[in-house]
């Protein structure tokens, strides 16, 4: 496997776990009760996964 093969599927890896935050951040959203804390920042999550999406398109696309 070629490294710009395993950036790729690094970037589609990112994409996906964007996907998943951004669904668990809208049934988060969407619950019954809002006064229930959270354990994970789903945002934080999503802005992080799609910056490691980015970057690897960026350095699969370059090498």
């Amino acid at each position: 496997m070629t490294a710009q093969a395993i950036l790729w599927t690094l970037c589609g890896g990112s994409l996906a776990v964007a996907l998943f935050a951004a669904i668990a951040e809208r049934r988060q959203a969407r619950r019954s009760d809002p006064d229930r804390v959270a354990i994970v920042s789903w945002p934080l999550v999503m802005v992080l996964a799609l910056f490691a999406a980015a970057a690897a398109a960026a350095f699969a696309l370059k090498a």
